[in-house]
């Protein structure tokens, strides 16, 4: 499940509105987010793939995209404590982002 809608409605007190509103704006504003991460990963800035991992773990766990969650969380803390990078987390991330991405929301 791409995204848990009850646990998300749960948290917007039953606002779907919003949530559709809130995960319209995610999928816009991350359109390009995984080629920047991959990209700023080769270009060796860690620091700076860990802060945009980081943004999109913050907006995954509180839109219950959980699997979205996890993949970012695990990437962000590879990022943080490693010189390099286990590509089977970027690829995971990279998976589970796509597909909250092709998510049609309109």
């Amino acid at each position: 499940m791409v995204i848990d809608k009850t646990q998300a409605l749960e948290r917007l007190a039953g606002n779907e509105a919003l949530l559709d509103m809130l995960i319209n704006k995610f999928i816009t504003d991350n359109q390009t987010s995984s080629d920047t991460i991959t990209q700023t990963i080769h270009q060796g800035d860690l620091e700076s793939a860990s802060h945009l991992v980081h943004s999109i773990k913050g907006a995954a766990g509180n839109l219950s995209m959980n699997d979205l969650f996890v993949s970012a969380k695990a990437l962000e803390t590879s990022l943080r404590q490693d010189e390099a990078v286990n590509p089977n987390l970027l690829d995971t991330f990279n998976q589970d982002l796509n597909a909250v991405l092709a998510l049609n929301r309109k």
